[in-house]
């Protein structure tokens, strides 16, 4: 069951309930997909390999046997309107605890001076 205190998102899709949620590991697995990139510059682009990228990696935490081919599958099933409305929650839910993603040079953690 998500928890909004901890970052997650409810999304049904058919009959099951998914438990989406964006925290560093899901960030660095979108990273990790899109050649090291920052999840903030990533995160701004509006493509379905993005979208998909985007809704694996947060369920990944929840769902771990979920791949990205079935991901995709869940997409083709789901109310695309539904899908965006959950992962959009659980970017600003992540965003709210943790803090905006940095874009290269622009400070936080882990930077040097």
């Amino acid at each position: 069951m998500a928890n909004a205190s901890k970052s997650e998102v409810a999304l049904t899709i058919g009959e099951k309930t998914y438990t989406l949620k964006f925290g560093r590991n899901a960030m660095a697995s979108v990273e990790g997909l899109f050649g090291g990139r920052s999840f903030g510059e990533i995160a701004t682009e509006q493509s379905i390999s993005v979208l998909r990228a985007m809704f694996w990696a947060s369920l990944k935490q929840h769902h771990p046997e979920i791949d990205l081919l079935a991901t995709g599958d869940l997409m083709d099933e789901s109310d695309d309107e539904a899908l965006a409305a959950a992962i959009g929650k659980a970017l600003e839910l992540a965003v709210v605890k943790n803090g905006r993603p940095q874009k290269p040079g622009q400070g936080g953690a882990g930077t040097t001076t």
